[in-house]
């Protein structure tokens, strides 16, 4: 018998060491077992700035972990995808906005605990229709800057950690 039902396929994570060499593990999102101590997946986190330099800001959905709160574009890069790419993937998943990998400029990484997180920026040269993913964003928003500081507490703490360490450049580029 076939069955005519769809079955999830398992998200797959690289594991990475320190340096965000792949040690030829993955890991398979929501499993029961943690990742193990001094390995790593990647994550993209991509601050989007409309041509008037506000950013787009993006809530999550009330099911999703830290449902509710705002944040930038962001997920889990997955198995053999280039952390640009899984950026690319994921603020098209997210927003509908098409960009290009060339177009993103890399900021930096935050680490916590086994998760390193690669930030970008990208710059739009026009604004674009925003399409929400239904079962994971629930609205969008555009912020000045340093209406960021003011939301702190409504976004998520990875967001927050990375839009302090990245401020300076998200105003000046």
């Amino acid at each position: 018998n076939i069955s005519s039902e769809v079955m999830d396929v398992p998200e797959l994570w690289d594991l990475v060491n320190k340096d965000k060499k792949k040690v030829g593990k993955t890991y398979v999102r929501y499993s029961d077992k943690p990742i193990p101590e001094g390995l790593y997946h990647i994550t993209a986190r991509v601050w989007i700035k409309k041509p008037d330099g506000k950013l787009i800001i993006v809530q999550r959905h009330p099911t999703r972990v830290d449902g509710l709160l705002w944040e930038s574009t962001s997920g889990a890069v997955i198995h053999n995808e280039r952390s640009v790419d899984g950026a690319v993937r994921e603020v098209f998943e997210e927003t509908g906005i098409v960009i290009n990998p060339k177009e993103l400029i890399y900021l930096g990484d935050v680490v916590s605990n086994d998760c390193i997180e690669e930030n970008y920026m990208c710059k739009l040269k026009h604004d674009q229709c925003i399409i929400l993913q239904k079962d994971e964003i629930i609205n969008a928003k555009f912020f000045d800057i340093n209406e960021l500081d003011k939301i702190k507490s409504l976004t998520t703490t990875a967001a927050v950690i990375s839009f302090n360490k990245f401020k300076p450049f998200l105003i000046k580029l």
